[in-house]
């Protein structure tokens, strides 16, 4: 076990960890090769963690990499974190974890459900928007976007159930789903602003009322010399 590993010399400030987004809400298992040492004593106070769960990690003076599993949950924000990590007993110089596998506790229909409940989750606030006035081109491409994730949706449900999904499908849906909380970002600025400019006209148009142009009557009305 080389690598990737992290020295440290503060306890309770140090950590190996990695961030994933876009994953449906459910259980989900944790396994990888993980030790901390320091010199070749034996160190406790180090953890295993997915989000807010834990597993205490004590190594031996070989400095074996055990094989070690938890499992945590993901819920409605879909972002995992998880790593190995020293706590503030930890006396360990040295974290280090591999052969990292996560494992999704559910069936293939608790997943394909999770996926469409996130993705539509995700979306709602786009459809709510797109409704809005905002500038021409920010709103043709919040539909685009909208138009797209269904589309690769639709794709990645299908090669889940028939078991031939890859990495690019993956990433696909991913991308959609990137693409649409960009677009969401934008609408949001476009719609202030119309909103905004909306309350300036509406407050001219009430300034204005409060001096009503005098009209002249008839050509009638005027004295000819």
């Amino acid at each position: 076990l080389a690598s990737p590993y992290v020295r440290t010399t503060k306890a309770g400030s140090s950590k190996l960890s990695k961030t994933l987004t876009y994953l449906p809400e459910g259980e989900y298992k944790l396994s990888a090769n993980a030790y901390a040492y320091y010199g070749y004593g034996t160190r406790n106070g180090q953890q295993l963690y997915l989000n807010d769960q834990t597993l205490a990690i004590s190594s031996a003076r070989n400095r074996t990499a055990t094989l070690r599993s938890l499992t945590g949950s993901v819920s409605s924000d879909y972002t995992m974190e998880f790593g190995i990590k020293t706590t503030s007993t930890s006396t360990a110089t040295n974290i280090a974890m591999d052969n990292v596998s996560l494992v999704f506790q559910g069936t293939m229909a608790d997943y394909i459900e999770g996926i469409e409940n996130m993705t539509y989750d995700i979306i709602s606030e786009a459809s709510s928007l797109s409704g809005k006035l905002m500038n021409a081109s920010v709103k043709n491409a919040l539909l685009n976007v909208l138009r797209n994730v269904d589309s690769s949706l639709s794709n990645y449900v299908s090669k889940i159930a028939s078991g031939t999904s890859t990495v690019d499908d993956v990433n696909a849906w991913i991308v959609a789903l990137e693409a649409v909380e960009n677009a969401v970002a934008a609408a949001k600025i476009s719609v202030d602003a119309y909103t905004a400019l909306d309350v300036q006209i509406s407050a001219s148009r009430a300034k204005a009322a409060l001096y009503p142009q005098q009209t002249c009557g008839s050509i009638d009305e005027f004295g000819l010399d």
